[in-house]
């Protein structure tokens, strides 16, 4: 548990390959968190929501394939209290995402720290 004491459920979207294994290792290294889940694109995770009832979604913006904004409104639409954090290629994908219902969006390369806590400040 977190130091507030949640328990932060999360559904990783992420092609398969380097980055989404980065990211589940390294959400396995805070406190709190735990990997529900792991998908390779929202369409996946659309069908997963239900049963693993997360309380993040961690989306890598590769994984909807140029159709961020679209793929956003569907998870907003299906689960409209998830809290959804995207990792964008790009400051105008970044702000893409967050027009689109993203609850936090941050720049890939970004720093550990800097993940860490918009994943513990989104969930609070």
């Amino acid at each position: 548990m977190t130091e507030s004491g949640v328990l932060i459920q999360t559904l990783l979207v992420a092609p398969t390959g380097i980055m989404g294994s980065s990211l589940r290792t390294f959400l396995r290294t805070i406190p709190g968190v735990r990997v529900a889940d792991q998908v390779s694109s929202p369409d996946e995770a659309l069908k997963v929501l239900s049963h693993c009832q997360p309380n993040l979604l961690l989306l890598d913006a590769d994984a909807a394939n140029g159709n961020l904004d679209t793929r956003l409104g569907q998870l907003r639409l299906a689960a409209p209290t998830l809290n959804l954090i995207v990792l964008a290629n790009s400051w105008s994908q970044r702000q893409d995402a967050l027009n689109a219902g993203a609850s936090s969006a941050l720049l890939k390369g970004c720093l550990d720290d800097q993940l860490r806590q918009a994943i513990l400040l989104t969930t609070i």
